[in-house]
């Protein structure tokens, strides 16, 4: 992280993949009263907390679900946020919306391809989607050994 950085909020985003009950591979959603869009689960990193034990934590704070495993994917810099960007593998496909989530909902990966037609999402969300499904095209076979080793 740079030094220009350190300024920054320091978020630690998470990307749950699920299953709906058709069985699409999903991304989940959650959307903060406070909030005008959307976005994937995460939070603020406390001070001296690391980066990834504050996307577990907010995994479990935001949707009471446990996790299996965590796998940094890579560093966003928004405006106002530096983003600490992990792929969480829940333990479970039950959540449900707790702390200072309104809501969450499964959106379709096949949906990924056209984010610019969801308004509901933020700015910065729709990058961090775009550049998983970038990643996850070319790790596809790291992405299946993880979700296995979970």
């Amino acid at each position: 992280m740079s030094n220009k950085n350190v300024n920054k909020k320091q978020r630690s985003t998470c990307i749950i993949e699920l299953k709906n009950e058709l069985g699409q591979d999903c991304v989940l959603i959650s959307k903060q009263a406070s909030d005008r869009f959307a976005m994937v689960p995460g939070g603020g990193v406390d001070q001296g907390e690391a980066p990834i034990v504050s996307a577990i934590r907010e995994l479990k704070e935001e949707t009471d679900l446990g996790c299996k495993g965590a796998f940094k994917l890579f560093d966003h810099e928004s405006e106002f946020t530096f983003h600490h960007v992990f792929l969480l593998i829940a333990d479970g496909q039950d959540f449900k919306p707790c702390d200072d989530v309104e809501s969450l909902w499964l959106m379709p990966l096949s949906e990924c391809h056209k984010l610019d037609e969801h308004s509901e999402l933020s700015r910065s969300t729709k990058i961090v989607l775009k550049r998983y499904m970038e990643w996850r095209a070319q790790h596809q076979s790291q992405l299946e050994l993880l979700l296995v080793m979970a």
